[in-house]
């Protein structure tokens, strides 16, 4: 889809999947990242506000795919030793997920 100018969000959340579950984290971390800031437009007071003024289904959908890609990211930053950055984005997401149960979890045998 790339080859073809195609942007599929999609494609690149299954292709940071793919990079997390080799052990390439890094890269993994840079589609994450590359993904929020393209939902968000490299501005966090954005989500907020569209967080709290949610209209459509579409905004909706949005909110919760930035929501698990804070998770995800969280698990990269995680894997690489990054505690405090996993720590923020675990904050970032809100929604209540089994993982975000674990990750919380783990990071509790890193930080003070």
């Amino acid at each position: 889809n790339k080859a073809i100018g195609k942007n599929d969000q999609d494609a690149d959340v299954w292709i940071a999947y793919c990079y997390f579950h080799l052990g390439q984290y890094q890269n993994s971390l840079d589609i994450y990242q590359s993904l929020i800031n393209s939902i968000l437009g490299a501005n966090e007071s954005k989500l907020k506000s569209k967080l709290i003024n949610l209209v459509s289904k579409k905004e909706a959908k949005s909110s919760l795919l930035i929501d698990k890609l804070y998770l995800y990211l969280s698990c990269c930053y995680f894997m690489l030793g990054a505690f405090k950055e996993c720590e923020e984005c675990i904050h970032k997401c809100s929604i209540e997920d089994i993982l975000k149960d674990k990750v919380r979890f783990h990071l509790t045998l890193f930080l003070p």
